[in-house]
Formats: structure tokens, sequence, C-alpha cells
């Protein structure tokens, strides 16, 4: 735009005047002025957006499954990469309570508390026939018996799987069980009594058999999410994960050279791998939100710097063409700090027009993202329910884009007005 603006120049105009000159041509709201405007508002909305997402992001994994961690380990097998048949697999996991000296050993297909996005559309059939279905998003997972018991969260109403689910073969669209925790039993059946009813995942038909307290907080959402949980059957146990099935053992006294022993004593096939406590799997798994948010905190200092970086060079230049007129005012006697007044005055109006402009930015955005996704609606609610995050930032980002403006004003406010004067 610059470029632009000076192919068109006025020649009478441009070479009767100095570059130097900004007497009587000086604009409040000119084009240079509009863009360092824009440029601390844009500064703000971005520094401001990224500050409630980090403010979710750290409560948001501030997550509490409500179990007992001390006792869990947890680690991964594979019996069927191992060469074990199904039925071999099936009592080779009954055995292992007794064969570990384990209080409880559980099973699950999907690795615990990772599975929080709702990618499975459950189907609950309408009473009348005439009424369609009612399609909810949830996560479906697959868990061995005693699972729940295990992990020390309580049915609250029904039962868990048992070892005859773990044997079943099932046809296809045959009646499973299914077990829902709380946040799908409301989301599902609202107040009703979800026992013995039942629903419909593509072909496959559950009937609920229990209700369990199992409210992990998703990453980022603060509230748990809807899931149904499936027995594990002898299918799984056929073609499992490609990561293996994961096995939860709750035992006072359990290290990972104990627990090869025990599996090479039950078949020396079997390869145990991924071994860690319930505490460093927790640990493990919270990374790539640790991630996240580094990557967030960079963003945003970026911008800040990026920010007062330009709006330094914009106001030094801006004071660089009034700097004959700054020695004019000092020939004619202004003292330094009425010329210092005067060039703040016009850059703390601009910063505080543009903080302003960025902090109703940065809630329209807000509002906008939280419209279009629920997960970015639970991020950043928390950032945008604070008063102190919502007027604090704004307050320091303005305060360093003074300062930004400050340094060039005082180092032009002490120039030599005779140097200023014949310097053209």
């Amino acid at each position: 735009m610059p470029a632009l603006a000076v192919t068109r120049p006025d020649l009478t105009a441009a070479l009767k005047t100095s570059t130097a000159i900004a007497l009587g041509r000086h604009r409040l709201f000119g084009l240079r002025n509009l863009f360092v405007v824009y440029q601390v508002a844009a500064a703000t909305a971005l520094v401001l957006i990224m500050v409630f997402v980090l403010v979710g992001m750290r409560l948001g994994m501030a997550r509490n499954p409500e179990i007992d961690l001390a006792p869990l380990d947890v680690f991964s097998i594979d019996p069927a990469r191992d060469g074990l048949t199904p039925e071999q697999s099936a009592a080779m996991f009954a055995s292992l309570p007794e064969r570990l000296g384990a209080d409880r050993v559980a099973l699950s297909v999907q690795p615990l508390f990772t599975e929080f996005v709702p990618g499975t559309s459950i189907a609950v059939p309408s009473a009348g026939a005439a009424s369609p279905e009612a399609v909810h998003p949830v996560v479906l997972e697959s868990v061995g018996p005693g699972f729940f018991a295990t992990l020390g969260a309580p049915v609250l109403a029904g039962s868990e799987f048992s070892d005859r689910d773990l044997r079943l073969d099932p046809a296809p669209g045959a009646l499973l069980p299914a077990i829902l925790n709380r946040t799908a039993a409301r989301e599902l059946f609202g107040t009703g009594n979800p026992l013995g009813r039942r629903i419909r995942q593509g072909s496959n038909l559950f009937q609920v058999a229990g209700v369990v307290r199992y409210d992990m907080p998703a990453y980022f959402r603060g509230q748990a999410v809807a899931t149904v949980f499936q027995p594990m059957t002898m299918k799984d146990l056929r073609h499992g994960p490609a990561r293996g099935t994961m096995v939860i053992v709750r035992a006072r006294k359990l290290d990972a050279a104990r627990l090869r022993q025990a599996f090479a004593a039950i078949d020396p096939r079997l390869t145990l791998f991924d071994f860690k406590t319930m505490r460093q799997y927790l640990a493990e798994s919270d990374t790539g939100a640790h991630f996240a948010a580094a990557v967030y905190l960079v963003i945003g200092v970026f911008g800040l710097i990026l920010a007062c970086l330009g709006l330094a060079g914009v106001t030094a230049q801006g004071v660089e063409r009034r700097r004959k007129e700054i020695g004019i005012r000092m020939a004619l006697g202004a003292r330094r700090e009425q010329l210092l007044r005067l060039i703040l005055r016009e850059g703390v109006v601009m910063v505080s027009i543009g903080g302003l402009l960025g902090w109703a930015a940065a809630y329209g955005l807000a509002r906008a993202l939280a419209a279009i996704n629920g997960q970015i609606a639970d991020l950043i609610r928390w950032g945008t329910a604070s008063p102190a995050l919502s007027l604090g930032v704004p307050a320091v980002l303005v305060t360093v884009a003074a300062i930004a403006c400050y340094l060039p004003a005082r180092r032009t406010s002490s120039i030599d007005p005779l140097l200023a004067l014949r310097e053209e």
C-alpha cells in the first residue's frame, strides 16, 4: 500500500515539501495510525484467545479418576499373536488372579482413560412404532469381566460382565449385555430406568445390564463423556487389537520381573510389554495435552512480541517524521515533558482503542468458536468466565504497548532543536 501511494505523487507538492516536514498534515486517524490500531487489536485478540485456551487446558488436564491408584498396574499382552487359541486365552485370563497372587485382574481392548471423542452412534428404539429412533453419539469400549471392580468404580445398578460373557462367541445380530456410565444413562434415557432397555449400534443389539460410576473427565472438557461398555468376547480374543489387550492388575506387591515369571509359568510363548504403574500410565497419557498447551503458549508469546516490535517500529517512524515539528516546538520554548506528553498522548489513544477493539473481537471470536464446536466451548469457558483474565490480559498488553510507544518518544524528545532544524 505505501508503494502504491507513491506511484501517483503530487509533483509540485513533492518538490516543494521536505519528507521530514509533517506540519499541517499530521492526522490522528490517518492510514498509518489506523494500522497501529489494527495491530494492537489483532494482538490483543490473539493473546486473549490463547490465554483462554491455556487456562482451559490447564484446568482440563487436572483430571481425577476417583479410583485408588496405588495398587494398580497395567501392561499389555497379545495371546493371539503369541499363538494361543481363543479358548486358551480365555482360560489363561480366568486363572490370572490366582497365578499372579492379585486381588483382581481386568481386561480392556482400548487404552484406559483416552477415549473421549464420541465417535459411535447409539440408537435408542422408541416406544411407539411410528416414532423415529433417537440417535446419540457415545464412546464405545470393550472390557472384560470384573473391570469396574478392579478399578474400584462402583456399579450403581444391575451387574457387570462375568466370565461367561468372555466365553461368548455371538452370531451377528445376537443380543449382548451393555453397561452405561451415568452420563450415558442420562443422555440416552433421561430420568427413566435404563435397566433392561435395548439399544442398537449398527447391526449390534444390546440390553442394558448395569449403570456404573465411571466418570473420568475428558481432556479439556471438565465433564465425563457418555460411554457404553460392551463385553469382550471370543471375537476379541481371536482378533486382538494391534497394540495388544490391556491388563489391569490390582495387587499390593507386584513388579515386572514377577509378572514375567508368572506368565512364563503359564505359557512360555506369552510376551508381556508396556508394564507401568497406573500413576505412570496416567502421567504419560497427559504428555500430548501438555505439549499442546506449550504450543499455544509459544503462539501467544510470539503474538505479544510481534505486536510490541511492530508497534515500536511504527511509532518510531511516526515520531521521526515529526522530527522537524518537534525541533520547532522546542525552539519556541516547549519543555521536554510537554513534548513527551504530546507524543505519548497519540500513542496511548491508539493503543487504548486497539485494546478495546481487540477485547471485543476476542469475545466475539470465542462465542463464534463455542457455537461451532462444543469441545471448544468447554475449553474456553473457564477463561471467559474469569474477570481477572478478561480485564487483566488486555491491561497488561496495553501497558506493554504503551512502553513500546514511550521508548522512541523519549529518545526523540531529547534531540537538539538546532540539529533537527538544520537536517534538511
